[in-house]
């Protein structure tokens, strides 16, 4: 009954008051969708702030690299203390003598077919000597293995059977394949010794001077990272292995650095060409100014391909040559 007191000890309710909230049918501003968008320029400075995180944190890695250096040098040193490249090499003689001596005799027999496909493409278009080129390239891929066939089938007599084949002889077996089948694709590309064959419009001493640093750039790859390396590494440790490795492949940037310092010009003047007879001299001017100035973006790509091969462990050159022939 109303102003009838509650019995003592009992409990009481307190009144019941409603959550706290937005009065109906008004909008909330604590929905997600409500928050304020953010503005062009606001995002493109959080995407600046980013970017310098990166680049500072990149760069912070990078000198760590860096300060490393001298101790992969004298890492590196140690290969060359040790007997272990020079017990390697002499228990590698033999193969090295059976496989070249192998693909010797396999480009004789074979000269005579590749003289008469050179001699069919000196009148040949643009198509039939690119056909006659695969044609010639796919001789020089089945003489590789072939070679090393025979000579492994000649070494077999000399040291009772091909299961005597030591590791260091297997690796180098393996080295002789990549480092063969990289100056096939390499004599696809120049042809350096047939001009009829070349597909490249290369002079001759600009294809045979591009053939010679190739060489070198593939038996120091080749040979340094599928013969060198594993040696090393099993031989000594694979800490010096890695530091070997990246020597080797620093090694062969710089010689590409020297090699394009020192044929700057004679490029330069291959780009600019002969003198057109008429055309736009702003243009011309232009792309006479960019010619004369190639090596400045092949300098420092190759510098930034030393910097990194030098300050990284293990084998990094041939997966960064691998992307720069894709971007090619």
């Amino acid at each position: 009954p109303a102003g009838q007191a509650a019995p003592s000890g009992a409990p009481t309710e307190a009144p019941s008051e409603a959550p706290p909230g937005p009065a109906a049918g008004l909008p909330s501003d604590a929905g997600p969708e409500a928050a304020p968008e953010r503005t062009i320029a606001e995002e493109a400075a959080e995407l600046s702030r980013t970017a310098l995180r990166r680049v500072a944190d990149e760069l912070e890695a990078f000198w760590s690299r860096a300060q490393r250096v001298p101790n992969t040098l004298a890492l590196a040193v140690r290969a060359f203390e040790a007997d272990v490249l020079v017990s390697a090499g002499l228990d590698m003689v033999r193969v090295l003598v059976a496989a070249y001596g192998g693909l010797i005799l396999m480009r004789i027999v074979v000269a005579h077919l590749r003289r008469r496909l050179g001699d069919r493409a000196r009148e040949a278009g643009y198509s039939r000597t690119l056909l006659l080129r695969l044609i010639t390239t796919a001789l020089d891929v089945v003489t590789i293995p072939l070679a090393l066939f025979l000579g492994l089938f000649a070494l077999a007599f000399l040291q009772g059977g091909l299961d005597e084949m030591t590791p260091n002889q297997q690796l180098f077996a393996n080295a002789f394949i990549v480092v063969e089948l990289t100056r096939a694709a390499l004599r696809f590309l120049l042809s350096p010794h047939t001009v009829s064959l070349r597909i490249l419009p290369v002079s001759d001493r600009g294809a045979q001077s591009l053939w010679r640093i190739s060489q070198v750039a593939a038996y120091l790859i080749g040979y340094g990272q599928f013969l060198i390396v594993p040696v090393v590494s099993d031989g000594i440790s694979i800490f010096v292995g890695r530091a070997v490795s990246s020597v080797l492949g620093a090694l062969v940037v710089l010689i590409l650095i020297l090699y394009v310092v020192a044929r700057r010009r004679e490029v330069a003047s291959w780009l600019r060409g002969p003198e057109p007879e008429d055309g736009d001299g702003a243009i011309r001017a232009l792309f006479d100014w960019m010619g004369d100035r190639w090596h400045w973006p092949v300098l420092a790509y190759l510098a930034f391909l030393f910097a990194v091969v030098l300050t990284r462990p293990g084998n990094v050159l041939l997966p960064l040559l691998w992307v720069t022939a894709q971007i090619a």
